[in-house]
């Protein structure tokens, strides 16, 4: 079959045993059957009818089936996705199984004593897999993104409360997150990676059906356009959604002259005329798009006569100075400058920017992953971790420490379930009886420890430092720290020891690693009422970096290991 859209044909091709074809009404299915039929005629090869389906999507219409075909009432399925009347039938063919399974999956995972980091791996690596597809080509209902995200944060916290604002937990770890997966930023990304495919390849059979729908102006320029998505009524949802996503991210102002050169001349709302944004057929015909068109090769703008030469556009004195007038002064200031920039050809350049970091990035040069971390840092840059205040509030720190802190355990320590146990006490949410008071899991706030015989108040301080026999334990981690070729602790400060300090050598790094084999160590003494023994620390790091030299020694970088614990392990 061939298809006409804007003066230009369009093949449509066809698996031999698999063919899905659209049609736009029931006069097409003849032709359709006549194409097949010369094909059986040539090929030898017939379409089986017994296989044939048919269904109408929209509005039912009833006409007499004079075409010896099936017509199906519910949705069709093709190439891994249901094709829809409604969406709520969207939701039940497309998106309901996918959660069924999601949900099915996490219940058993939940049978495994998982850390913080290990459920959040299974939740990125696994359960979101499994919705990237039909989130990257269909419309996604907000129900979906409801019951994930009710799904994912009730694996993560084992059916409680959040411990964590959801908003802090998606962050980067050293903006105090563990890069928790946000369904809905994700589902963003994913739509936005169309906007790469339909400025890398405009000829696309699906973006000039898109194209025919806009009539006055094709998706690539759209989306190249400072257009505001309320006027796109033509569109389906699907790229409503889109260019609706690209707006939130398009914080891109250009200021330079190879930015200003690539701006739209069209439907851009920077350049006006009577305060109304400007959209010229006939120039847009002549093939002129942008303020590179209006500009010869000394990079002044062309004269009158000049864009008549050039694209026979027969245009009048007032056209040339309307349009040169509606683009701001201030880029005609920066285009009008002297400068030995040389400019690309406007035709073979696809610029679309977006801000990153203050720097301006060409979207087609930019990850998926890179737009995901734009669209969380835009939804979170407000919103800080509520444990950074109430730690200032006992020692008194620079603020600039916390990116380094909260990067600390990642760099230190290998084991997951280490750093998740640091995260944990980074954002004071270790089980100490203060904590579980306030949440009516136990009756006193004092510490029950039996090897205690304080009636002190159980905070996190008093749980891993300042408890007596707890308190014995870090004399003996100074005498046998100061014992070694390292930096002498007078003393060990209570900060150091529950924060930990920045890895800026490999002494800070060993540091850390220690203190948190430590603090586990006494954490888990203490649940258990057990006792709190240096020496079982001792084995204990000592099992853990032997652990880690065997990792390192099939990975090929036991180099790396032995010049940051080989004096370690030496000594144990």
């Amino acid at each position: 079959m061939v298809c006409e859209l804007r003066t230009r044909e369009i093949k449509i091709s066809q698996l031999a045993d698999d063919t899905t074809i659209f049609l736009n009404n029931t006069e097409s299915i003849q032709p359709v059957m006549d194409t097949l039929e010369e094909f059986h005629i040539c090929s030898g090869l017939r379409q089986n009818m017994d296989k044939t389906q048919a269904f109408i999507i929209g509005k039912h219409i009833r006409f007499k089936n004079t075409y010896n075909l099936t017509w199906c009432e519910g949705p069709i399925k093709t190439l891994g996705v249901s094709i829809c009347q409604t969406p709520e039938d969207n939701y039940k063919y497309n998106y309901e199984p996918k959660i069924k399974k999601i949900k099915i999956m996490l219940s058993m995972w939940k049978q495994r004593r998982l850390s913080l980091k290990g459920k959040i791996t299974v939740l990125n690596s696994l359960a979101t897999s499994i919705l990237v597809y039909p989130c990257t080509i269909l419309e996604t209902p907000d129900r979906v993104i409801t019951e994930t995200n009710n799904l994912f944060f009730d694996f993560l916290w084992d059916g409680g409360n959040n411990k964590i604002a959801k908003n802090i937990i998606i962050k980067k770890i050293e903006n105090g997150g563990l890069k928790m997966i946000d369904i809905e930023s994700k589902i963003k990304s994913l739509k936005l990676s169309w906007l790469k495919r339909a400025i890398t390849h405009p000829h696309a059979a699906w973006k000039l059906l898109v194209d025919e729908m806009l009539k006055e102006i094709s998706l690539d320029n759209l989306i190249k356009c400072r257009y505001s998505e309320e006027k796109f009524n033509k569109l389906p949802n699907f790229y409503k959604n889109i260019i609706k996503y690209w707006n939130e991210i398009n914080e891109f102002h250009p200021t330079t002259r190879q930015s200003i050169i690539y701006e739209p001349l069209w439907h851009n709302k920077y350049i006006t005329v009577e305060n109304k944004t400007i959209s010229w057929v006939r120039w847009q015909e002549q093939g002129i798009q942008t303020i590179h068109h209006l500009l010869n090769t000394d990079k002044q703008f062309l004269t009158c006569e000049e864009l008549n030469s050039k694209y026979s556009l027969n245009c009048n004195f007032m056209e040339h100075l309307r349009i040169r007038q509606a683009i701001p002064l201030l880029w005609r200031s920066i285009l009008s400058s002297t400068t030995n920039e040389t400019l690309g050809d406007p035709d073979t350049k696809h610029r679309l920017y977006i801000t990153v970091n203050s720097k301006d990035l060409d979207i087609i040069q930019t990850p998926s992953n890179v737009i995901y971390w734009l669209l969380i840092h835009k939804k979170t840059h407000k919103q800080s971790p509520t444990c950074i205040q109430r730690w200032d509030n006992i020692f008194h720190m620079d603020s600039d420490l916390w990116p380094l802190l909260f990067k600390a355990p990642v760099k230190s320590c290998g084991a997951t379930y280490l750093q998740s146990f640091q995260y944990r006490i980074l954002h004071r949410i270790l089980p100490c009886n203060e904590w579980l008071i306030k949440r009516k899991i136990v009756d006193t706030n004092v510490c029950t420890y039996r090897y205690c015989d304080g009636q002190e108040i159980d905070t996190i301080i008093h749980y891993l430092v300042t408890c007596k026999p707890v308190h014995n334990f870090w004399q003996s981690f100074t005498a046998w720290w100061n014992a070694m070729n390292f930096s002498k602790l007078h003393p060990l400060v209570e900060e150091n020891i529950i924060l930990g300090v920045p890895c800026i050598t490999n002494e800070d790094i060993i540091f850390n690693m220690c203190t948190i084999v430590a603090k586990y160590h006494i954490y888990t003494a203490k649940r258990n009422q057990g006792l709190v023994c240096f020496l079982h620390f001792l084995n204990t790091l000592k099992n853990k970096l032997i652990i880690e030299e065997a990792i390192n020694v099939k990975n090929c970088t036991d180099k790396k290991f032995y010049d940051t614990w080989g004096y370690l392990l030496e000594q144990l």
